[in-house]
């Protein structure tokens, strides 16, 4: 046996050694990749955290705030607590989890900002609190008000994904 391009033996071993290298080199970029992901999202927790309070116009606290692979973050218990009047002091909104899907490829391609790549929302555990105030007002008060969240999310006006909810409950609290 000769060593030659024309060579069955040969080209099987050359096809198999370059179909490792790309694995490989796959495994090393992802790897490189998703650690960069996962340090900026850590500088950005108080930055994505503010921009929740703005688009929601009241305190909001959100846990950790991880990678869920390179096209999706998570957001770990996520609430807004419950302002003056508005129930026994019980969160109004509490998530356990939020993730957020988007296409990595317009980020890199199209250079598009992340806020207009969203395919997708989920809320996973949501509990939502909600009642009737003395004057007959509905609380939580402006908590979805919709002229305040089409200012602040002006980057997602375009928004065409899904939102999901996995195991919500929402509750009316006892007088």
């Amino acid at each position: 046996m000769y060593l030659s391009p024309r060579n069955p033996r040969v080209m099987i071993a050359a096809s198999a050694v370059a179909l490792a290298l790309v694995v490989a080199l796959s495994f090393f970029v992802y790897t490189q990749l998703h650690e960069i992901q996962v340090a900026a999202l850590a500088k950005a927790h108080d930055l994505i955290q503010s921009a929740l309070e703005e688009g929601l116009g009241r305190k909001v606290t959100v846990g950790a705030i991880t990678s869920g692979g390179l096209d999706s973050i998570v957001l770990a218990d996520v609430v807004v607590p419950a302002g003056p009047g508005e129930g026994a002091g019980a969160p109004v909104l509490a998530v356990r989890q939020v993730i957020v899907n988007y296409s990595l490829l317009d980020i890199v391609f199209r250079r598009k900002p992340v806020a207009e790549t969203v395919t997708s929302v989920t809320l996973v555990e949501p509990v939502a609190r909600a009642g009737r105030a003395p004057d007959g007002r509905i609380w939580p008060y402006g908590l979805l008000d919709s002229s305040r969240l089409s200012l602040s999310a002006s980057g997602a006006q375009g928004f065409s994904g899904s939102v999901f909810v996995r195991g919500g409950r929402a509750l009316r609290p006892l007088r």
